[in-house]
């Protein structure tokens, strides 16, 4: 099995905020990657960037707005480099779904 390389890696990481993606995002900066960190504004994103330092690079959003997703997409990538992965954690309630 091939493993991927994750030294200076940029891996995307949706619902960075929830323990799940803090934990992930902890994990991925340890073993040598950088983490692109989208979550929504307000979740305390802010803070995990600043604790995990340089490696990480935070990009508020609301995942539901596909422009949004794009625009965050290409901001990680012109400060990490084009990501190599994505962690897709981020949940959307079906209400919200349903009010669209």
């Amino acid at each position: 099995m091939t493993r991927l390389r994750l030294s200076g890696s940029p891996v995307l990481i949706t619902g960075a905020a929830g323990g799940i993606g803090t934990a992930l995002a902890e994990l991925l900066v340890a073993r040598g990657a950088t983490v692109g960190l989208l979550d929504l504004p307000g979740h305390g994103l802010e803070r995990l960037e600043a604790r995990l330092g340089p490696a990480a690079f935070a990009a508020p959003l609301d995942i539901r707005d596909r422009d949004a997703v794009v625009d965050a997409t290409h901001a990680v990538a012109e400060r990490l480099g084009p990501p190599v992965a994505a962690v897709l954690g981020a949940r959307v309630r079906a209400q919200a779904l349903d009010a669209e």
